[in-house]
């Protein structure tokens, strides 16, 4: 059975999905978890296989001219910051090279 976690929280998320995988794949599943570019060494020094989904922490701060203070605050101020600007870095994927937006 292939399993594909999937998380984009800090390492207070991260780790109880790494448990998590190591669970399922000590039962004979394949587990890959899906992570920030920051939290990939970590789940695969875990023994589980990791792949990237976002860029690292700092380069979103870097994106959106934020210090990594500022962009935490943010975080916990708006509980939809982190899944809009995850939007903002996936949605132009999948759509036709025309009809990309451009990066906020």
């Amino acid at each position: 059975m292939k399993i594909l976690v999937v998380t984009i929280g800090s390492l207070g998320d991260l780790h109880p999905f790494i448990a998590i995988g190591q669970a399922l794949q000590a039962s004979g599943a394949a587990v890959t978890l899906a992570v920030p570019l920051d939290h990939v060494a970590k789940v695969q020094a875990a023994g589980l296989a990791a792949s990237p989904i976002l860029p690292s922490f700092s380069d979103i701060c870097a994106r959106l001219g934020l210090t990594e203070a500022e962009a935490a605050a943010r975080v916990i101020a708006d509980a939809d910051f982190v899944l809009d600007q995850a939007r903002r870095i996936i949605s132009p994927i999948g759509q036709p090279e025309g009809r990309r937006s451009p990066p906020a």
